[in-house]
């Protein structure tokens, strides 16, 4: 931390540093805007004193703005193989938390700071790994990915290392309590309330309903299975495990909070879920291309329904075309984009896709991404971006 902070917060301004609390956590990132609501938060966490973090030149040097181009092998392998072996423990660890075993928590850990490793490193590989895994079935993978989005995500925010751990450790859980087959089951629920109902079908409305509100009140269910079967959860984990579905409208569930009662980490990892969603082949509402699915949580971001800094950090993250997809350059090329350039959303660093296909920063060329390039996936169309895709029901 740098000197105590003297001025006096007024609203509408902004800084170029962070704000932190006496023990350097983040209360206002660098660019935040401070509004009632920011002020509301300050005093419901107790901060007394603020001290002035880096600014954000610094930050962008401290978090490596001169990353080579190429990722490490190093870091490629060590993640491909925390993925598959991720994916067996996660499979485990969820296995004996239904069974109502009590697990010590070392395998999560395991998981969660092996991320934590590469994302201070090189951010960047880790997106490109974990987005590249969207057309695995297997939920634990989807758990993985969610940790990992969101660990990088709170790493842009400015978080320090205990909390993006916490945060990285309550989105590998959030969802323990369903069952594995709850991607079909959702499908059901959908089809059966939008009339569409196969013959023979043996869903009543009181089983809608009952099926509804199980899947509804999960968070809570969630949230009392690892108070019982993980000693070390902590109380920041638990808050993001319930709040993680809220909306900052207050249409989430289970509950119905508005934004200003959910913890920022919960406002968070409620995006990464929702771009989650919205990339699922197997979802009922999935399927889009990554940077449809970015384009559209922007738009619902302006529209109150998801936090603007949240939505800005995995832009930040990501870029408009994210880390790992294919794009379309305006010489009829095709390239995968490799890293993201910050505010530069739009011209991220892209590997033209030949075998001795060079490497362009777009914020030092004449090139330009004209659009999206994808084999698989479907774009969000004019009528449905003001729809809210992420939901099922």
């Amino acid at each position: 931390m740098n000197e105590r902070f003297n001025a006096v917060l007024h609203l509408g301004d902004q800084y170029n540093f962070d704000l932190l609390d006496e023990f350097g956590n983040v209360c206002i990132a660098a660019g935040t805007q401070i509004t009632e609501q920011v002020i509301e938060e300050l005093h419901a966490l107790g901060a007394q004193k603020l001290y002035v973090g880096p600014t954000v030149a610094e930050s962008d040097e401290l978090a490596g703005a001169d990353l080579p181009a190429q990722y490490s092998s190093s870091h490629q392998n060590y993640l491909a193989n925390l993925a598959t072996d991720g994916a067996d423990i996660m499979a485990s660890v969820t296995q004996r938390l239904h069974a109502g075993e009590r697990i010590d928590g070392n395998d999560i850990d395991f998981i969660v700071e092996g991320y934590q490793k590469i994302v201070t490193e090189d951010a960047d590989v880790v997106l490109a790994q974990v987005l590249a895994d969207a057309e695995s079935s297997a939920l634990p993978i989807r758990s993985l990915r969610m940790s990992a989005i969101s660990m990088v995500a709170a790493y842009k925010l400015g978080y320090p290392a205990d909390q993006r751990h916490q945060v990285g450790r309550a989105a590998l859980l959030h969802d323990v309590s369903l069952p594995d087959d709850w991607p079909s089951q959702l499908g059901e629920l959908k089809r059966f309330s939008e009339g569409k109902v196969s013959a023979g079908g043996s869903l009543t409305i009181a089983e809608f309903e009952r099926q509804l509100d199980a899947y509804q009140t999960h968070p809570f269910r969630s949230a009392d299975t690892l108070r019982a079967g993980l000693p070390n959860v902590t109380d920041l984990e638990l808050t993001i495990v319930r709040q993680v579905h809220e909306q900052c409208d207050g249409t989430g569930f289970p509950r119905r909070h508005r934004g200003h009662l959910l913890h920022r980490l919960s406002r968070l990892v409620n995006v990464v879920d929702a771009f989650l969603t919205l990339t699922d082949p197997l979802h009922p509402n999935g399927g889009y291309i990554a940077s449809d699915a970015i384009a559209y949580l922007v738009a619902h971001a302006l529209y109150g329904t998801f936090d603007r800094d949240c939505v800005q950090a995995l832009v930040r993250s990501t870029a408009i075309y994210p880390v790992g997809s294919k794009v379309l350059l305006s010489d009829n090329s095709t390239g995968t984009v490799l890293r993201s350039c910050n505010d530069k959303y739009l011209q991220p660093i892209v590997r033209i896709d030949a075998p001795d296909g060079e490497t362009l920063d777009l914020t030092r060329s004449d090139m330009q991404i004209v659009q999206p390039h994808s084999v698989g996936g479907r774009r969000i169309t004019k009528n449905r971006m003001h729809s809210a895709l992420w939901r099922t029901v």
